[in-house]
């Protein structure tokens, strides 16, 4: 199950109350909702959403996704602490092309995964 954030409002709300039995998902989807505002306040248009039965993945997908800038939004405080404080564990960066980086908050690692043929 996928939860899919957008700027909208409505649709945030609408994610939580989903997943309001959960506290911990309701701190992810709150921290996923604010990272996406985030990014876009920066420049980058990413569709932001939470993956994995505990919603413990984040997922950004933009077209305009590069290695430099996955480099910049991994280091830039918005994401290490705050991420690892609402619980999630691992945020997987794709541009909707080949492959994609998974980047592991616990052990600071990415990872490229390319799609197999």
């Amino acid at each position: 199950m996928v939860i899919a954030l957008s700027a909208s409002h409505t649709l945030a709300q609408s994610a939580t109350s989903k997943v309001s039995t959960n506290p911990h998902v309701e701190a992810r989807v709150s921290f996923a909702t604010s990272f996406q505002d985030q990014l876009s306040q920066k420049g980058m248009p990413a569709h932001v959403s939470l993956e994995g039965t505990d919603k413990t993945t984040l997922r950004v997908e933009w077209s305009g996704l590069t290695p430099q800038a996955i480099y910049a939004i991994v280091t830039s405080p918005a994401l290490g602490v705050p991420a690892k404080s609402a619980g999630l564990k691992t945020v997987v960066f794709s541009n909707g092309k080949r492959g994609r980086w998974d980047y592991d908050l616990e052990r600071e690692s990415m990872l490229w995964r390319s799609p197999l043929f």
